[in-house]
């Protein structure tokens, strides 16, 4: 006489039987406590919900359907370390970010293209 369990289910990595598995929220596939983790077994549905910042180069993680142009776009304009220092136009009211430096050969300060004219920011000459 056989008799066989219907608990758990088996983890789709190492196929141990898991009483408590944990469902991935990317693939939906089943996984033990020692593999659930994304980084453990480079589950390819999460590494397409990835998108990395070409400034500071940190990755983020994207929600369901989230737009990645959104998610940068917001991340450079708030809260990107190189973006808050460097790339920001120089002009006391312009609150604009600069992708590509424009930096101004008299005074070596950085400015976004609507003020990047030495006339347009009212330029002091570093010597």
């Amino acid at each position: 006489m056989s008799f066989e369990l219907n608990v758990g289910k088996h983890c789709n990595f190492c196929l141990q039987v898991d009483f408590c598995p944990i469902k991935c929220q990317y693939c939906n596939e089943t996984y033990c406590k020692d593999h659930w983790g994304h980084q453990n077994r480079k589950c390819t549905q999460y590494l397409e919900n990835l998108t990395t910042c070409p400034m500071c180069n940190i990755t983020f993680t994207l929600r369901n359907n989230e737009d990645p142009n959104i998610k940068i776009k917001n991340h450079i304009k708030y809260s990107c370390e190189k973006t808050q220092t460097k790339l920001r136009c120089r002009v006391k009211k312009c609150k604009k970010i600069c992708l590509i430096p424009m930096v101004c050969n008299s005074c070596n300060k950085n400015f976004c293209i609507e003020h990047r004219l030495n006339i347009k920011h009212t330029c002091i000459t570093v010597n």
